[in-house]
């Protein structure tokens, strides 16, 4: 899964403003977040800075056939994650588990740095006295947290779930569960331990047990978050709770696979037999000795360590003066975008409830030969979560610039940044002065409107521009600079344009745009005084030639699909963070 998390400085980089796990979308893996980082380093512990900044250069690489696999050469691998994993299914088992054994040992390694990378962290904390002394709130907010994280009930409970298991077990494993690479839960999904769906929200793909019954399969982007859901599943299952508690007591892999005997409900002591087997007759415990080539972990010097500590001092004297002057701080939020790309409709992840996961989609698939209920709620699915993000994001600008007219109005100093930063909204916006940046331009609409224009303009998600441009309200473009789809009709004999998006939500914010600098005054109006959408949807006739027509057709929407229920949505607490 690909992440960010920045602070949100403008509405040009609302869509860039975060995520829990990944910092940039060249990294793969369970890293800590940026938000997390920063707050470790308020402890101020060089050592612990160090292991918290330690990334892996991770090497991504295109597979067309078994040739591009890179063989292993000696203990010190380097961490290599394909875009696609070559079936082993019609060649000799001696060539099978050559390519395998390369394919799979670099994903084990990569899920077990970061873990091991965690717990490292937690055991400082919990062992620095220095850091005890000194930090006592923090310490503590961050050990919450972890606890959270890995739902654990006390910190010893949290240690032995930060506990891996040796990878001779789990490459036993992953080649039994996927017959030496063959299996298409392997192939296909990226699924090297037959870890099952449990939910329709997810990706997955569907396959056939033994009697014919359909059986669905998470799908993962990558292999090495495969690696880790199955750390969680060990970690959470009750019917794993002797493993749990074994492998704190050993890392013998022989030792701990007698502990795996229900590691699916119709599996016994014949699976330990035969992950025994497989670990003996392939000689698997030389690779508990196999770790990531150092040339490929990224360290802070010893400059860069002091210059954050140096930093975090300055920071904390400016806080403590900004309390004097009586000088709130703002809360910075920030969501932890989920990005997704879509294939088929099936890849589109259901909203089943009020707390709406951000799941922001770069592309779009078109829904047009859906039966018209599946291609409704497809629809929404799609679209809601990325329309609560792009509200979302303008609401937070909307608090950072408040903070800043309320420092001019009191006379009190402002940085040439966020003068600037003002002013760029104010332009951007069309705005006359704050006031009416603030409470007219930059106030956001009903999720149950935002959606019934999206169906109308785009078709239920079937129009050539949705589809190709991600342009859910037929934005049109006017300069040749940016980025457009041009259209098939013309206008007075001269060619037309509309927008393309790099995602959903990014179309969105430049709707917000049209209509706060466009000729819909009235609109714009009637939301300040009303949070009714049925009255303000009235006011909307001017966004199509069909006028009072096509407000019409919107209150049809609305009322048939019900889209008054959506309002009340939230974006899921778990995915917002405050510092």
């Amino acid at each position: 899964m690909y992440a960010l998390k920045i602070r949100l400085l403008s509405i040009v980089s609302l869509l860039v403003f975060v995520t829990a796990c990944h910092n940039n979308t060249s990294e793969v893996g369970t890293d800590l977040s940026k938000q997390e980082k920063q707050f470790v380093s308020r402890f101020q512990n060089k050592l612990l800075i160090k292991i918290t900044n330690r990334t892996l250069q991770i090497q991504k690489k295109k597979v067309k056939s078994e040739d591009d696999i890179a063989p292993l050469q000696d203990s010190k691998v380097t961490p290599i994650v394909y875009n696609q994993y070559i079936s082993t299914k019609n060649m000799t088992l001696a060539h099978k588990k050559e390519l395998f054994i390369s394919e799979i040992i670099p994903q084990i390694l990569i899920a077990k740095f970061y873990i091991d990378k965690e717990k490292e962290m937690l055991q400082l904390l919990l062992n620095d006295e220095n850091i005890e002394k000194l930090s006592f709130k923090d310490r503590k907010a961050f050990i919450d947290k972890q606890l959270l994280k890995y739902n654990a009930k006390n910190v010893t409970d949290l240690l032995q779930k930060m506990t891996t298991l040796p990878t001779s077990l789990i490459l036993a494993q992953a080649a039994v569960e996927t017959n030496w690479g063959s299996s298409i839960a392997f192939t296909q999904a990226n699924n090297p331990f037959h870890i099952i769906s449990e939910k329709s929200s997810e990706s997955r793909l569907k396959t056939f047990g033994i009697n014919d019954e359909i059986i669905y399969l998470k799908k993962y982007e990558y292999l090495p978050d495969a690696v880790i859901d199955y750390f969680q599943n060990i970690n959470r299952l009750e019917r794993f709770k002797a493993i749990r508690s074994q492998r704190n007591k050993t890392d013998d892999p022989l030792q701990l696979v007698k502990y795996l005997e229900n590691y699916a409900p119709n599996q016994d002591e014949k699976y330990v037999e035969l992950l025994t087997n497989v670990i003996r007759r392939n000689n698997f415990t030389k690779y508990d000795n196999y770790t990531i080539d150092s040339e490929y972990i990224n360290d802070l010097t010893d400059r860069e360590i002091s210059k954050i500590v140096d930093s975090q001092t300055k920071r904390r004297k400016k806080i403590i003066s900004s309390d004097s002057q009586r000088i709130e701080k703002i809360t910075e939020r920030s969501v932890d975008i989920q990005y997704k790309k879509l294939e088929t409709p099936e890849d589109i992840i259901a909203v089943e409830g009020k707390y709406v996961v951000p799941n922001v989609y770069s592309n779009v698939v078109s829904l047009k030969h859906l039966p018209v209920k599946e291609k409704k709620k497809k629809f929404f699915d799609m679209l809601l979560p990325s329309v609560m993000v792009a509200a979302f994001g303008i609401n937070e600008t909307r608090k950072e610039l408040e903070q800043i007219s309320m420092r001019i109005k009191n006379g009190d100093s402002v940085s040439k940044k966020d003068s600037l930063f003002l002013e760029k909204q104010l332009d951007s916006w069309k705005a006359r002065n704050v006031d009416d940046l603030l409470n007219v331009k930059m106030v956001t609409r009903p999720n149950s409107i935002m959606l019934a224009q999206a169906a109308v303009e785009t078709g239920w998600g079937s129009s050539r521009f949705f589809v190709s441009a991600n342009n859910t309200f037929g934005v049109w473009s006017f300069s040749s600079e940016e980025s457009r789809v041009k259209a098939r009709e013309t206008r007075s004999g001269k060619p037309v344009y509309v927008r393309k998006y790099d995602n959903l939500s990014m179309s969105i914010i430049d709707y917000y745009k049209v209509i706060a600098r466009g000729p819909y005054s009235e609109y714009r109006e009637q939301r300040v005084e009303s949070d009714d959408p049925y009255e303000m949807v009235d006011y909307l006739f001017r966004y199509s030639e069909v006028g009072r027509e096509y407000t019409q057709r919107l209150k049809i929407v609305m009322r048939k699909s019900g889209l008054e229920k959506y309002d009340d949505y939230e974006i899921d607490p778990k995915y917002i963070d405050e510092n």
